[in-house]
């Protein structure tokens, strides 16, 4: 086993794991995640966001 220079560790954060995150889907799905399924999923978030925002106000009116 050979042993890693820690210098070079440090330097590229491997010891965070900035690096470990490397996209390992298959090839035709990271293709299939164009614009439009991105553009989606912000929609989609931004309304759970939205609600979830309106839930916290309600309750906190409610208890508070």
């Amino acid at each position: 086993m050979k042993k890693k220079d820690t210098r070079r560790d440090a330097w590229n954060f491997d010891y965070l794991g900035i690096r470990a995150f490397k996209d390992t889907r298959p090839e035709w799905e990271r293709m299939s995640d164009d614009g439009m399924n991105k553009f989606l999923k912000f929609c989609i978030t931004c309304v759970f966001l939205w609600m979830g925002y309106h839930v916290v106000i309600a309750v906190t009116e409610r208890f508070f």
